[in-house]
């Protein structure tokens, strides 16, 4: 059967009157990825696990071909979730040789086509023939995938240099301060914060010069009152408009974890005034942010964090729902106690440590 392959494909390289060349080349030229599937899992609001599939580009991950180790594998290892298991790839040969992959399970040879799928959840042996049949070459085919533990932030210590750190305006705390207010937050367009009594929340679009009462759907005693953070992102179904969440401890609180309130806040002046709403927990919601620590919230693709001064990350897929430890967003070895957290203009996370003034930059990769 190969011997006639190799005929077969060495016919379609003649001339056009019948003369056959056959060449003594055995050698991978070129191996290249199609589009693969990945598929991920993600938490709902009432903590049920899903899973959905996205498509990634073969191409965007390189092979590398060591022509005297005889392997063949891509260094930067593919996404974790990566389905290797049904993979398109092309291969090019010198001079036409032609390509076969060892069964998984048998010394079965089978011919390579580019269509077919084929599994790489083990290394594979490829064989190249050559077209005048003088001999054949080996290669160990080997796909990387990224384990879950590859999943992570890159952290690099500054010392207690924060000439890095992302700026922030001071002015609407100061001016609010002077009013006898406590700033808690801000979004792209509006400042919010807290009467000295912590019953009522107010908001300024002027960078707080002037200060109006925010409109609750709920008790204000509810409203934090210490551990208050808060963090605000560009609303995804609309524009113009903001999605901002604010947590803390509150005298009005069970004490089983903290409180959480968030706001549609739309800068378009056609639409209804937008109010703040209290996030009540559900009765088997386990999944709530400890009342027993100080968090320092952000958005960070796609989801909240909580870094919190137990040491922990916390992470919320669904807007503020549910929280839940989670080890990829780990913060440095060595932090402890609170800390504030930003995210950079080029998606760089930052801590600093408040006790001792430490600052960390983080770099995700998955």
């Amino acid at each position: 059967m190969l011997t006639m392959a190799v005929l077969t494909v060495s016919s379609c390289l003649g001339s056009s009157d019948n003369d056959v060349t056959t060449y003594d080349d055995m050698v991978v030229t070129s191996f290249s990825l199609g589009t693969l599937n990945r598929y991920i899992t993600t938490t709902s609001s009432t903590g049920a696990d899903s899973t959905y599939r996205v498509n990634i580009t073969g191409s965007y991950y390189p092979m590398t071909i060591d022509q005297l180790g005889q392997k063949i594998y891509n260094r930067d290892s593919l996404p974790y979730g990566t389905d290797i298991s049904h993979v398109i790839c092309t291969i090019t040969t010198r001079n036409s040789g032609v390509v076969y992959f060892k069964s998984v399970v048998s010394d079965t040879l089978w011919y390579y086509s580019a269509e077919d799928s084929l599994d790489f959840s083990t290394p594979r042996l490829l064989r190249v023939y050559a077209t005048d049949g003088s001999g054949s070459r080996d290669y160990t085919v080997t796909l990387n995938v990224k384990s879950h533990t590859d999943i992570g932030v890159d952290w690099t210590s500054h010392g207690t240099d924060v000439s890095q750190w992302p700026m922030a305006d001071n002015t609407p705390a100061e001016r609010a301060a002077a009013q006898g207010l406590r700033l808690v937050g801000q979004s792209s367009k509006e400042w919010y914060a807290l009467t000295d009594d912590n019953l009522q929340l107010m908001v300024s679009s002027d960078s707080g010069e002037t200060w109006t009462t925010e409109i609750l759907d709920s008790d204000a005693q509810l409203l934090p009152t210490t551990n208050i953070s808060f963090v605000s992102w560009p609303f995804e179904y609309a524009t113009n408009t903001d999605y901002t969440l604010l947590v803390g401890n509150s005298e009005g609180n069970d004490g089983d974890g903290m409180v959480v309130w968030r706001k549609i806040a739309e800068y378009d002046n056609s639409q209804p005034t937008g109010k703040w709403v209290y996030m009540l927990p559900a009765d088997n919601n386990y999944f709530r942010l400890p009342s027993t620590v100080e968090v320092s919230l952000v958005y960070f693709k796609g989801t909240v964090l909580a870094f919190a001064s137990d040491g922990k990350t916390y992470q919320s897929r669904d807007k503020g729902i549910t929280w839940k430890p989670v080890s990829a967003y780990a913060m440095p070895e060595g932090i402890s106690g609170k800390v504030e957290a930003a995210v950079g203009s080029d998606d760089t996370l930052w801590l600093k440590c408040v006790d001792t003034g430490e600052v960390w930059s983080g770099r995700w990769h998955d």
